[in-house]
């Protein structure tokens, strides 16, 4: 799963100091607190799964995958119709 969430730049700040950074650096508890807290704030949220068949294959065509999420949150952020991304 890649998420992307639009939000008041105003919200930033305050985010960072609750914690909210990359997701594999969290435990699964404090992700789901965390989730709560983004989801209450939120403008819009914008998930796309990526299926392991989908992995192997992009990894077959010569993407590794920070690419593969390079392009993931790429589409992200165009459904999301924002102007600055923060990743």
């Amino acid at each position: 799963m890649i998420a992307g969430v639009a939000l008041k730049k105003s919200l930033l700040e305050e985010l960072k100091r609750m914690g909210v950074r990359d997701s594999k650096q969290l435990s699964p508890y404090r992700r789901e607190k965390l989730y709560s807290v983004i989801a209450s704030v939120a403008d819009r949220i914008e998930v796309v799964e990526v299926s392991p068949q989908e992995i192997d294959s992009r990894y077959r065509h010569g993407l590794n995958l920070n690419q593969l999420e390079l392009i993931k949150m790429a589409q992200i952020s165009l459904r999301l119709g924002v102007r600055t991304v923060y990743v």
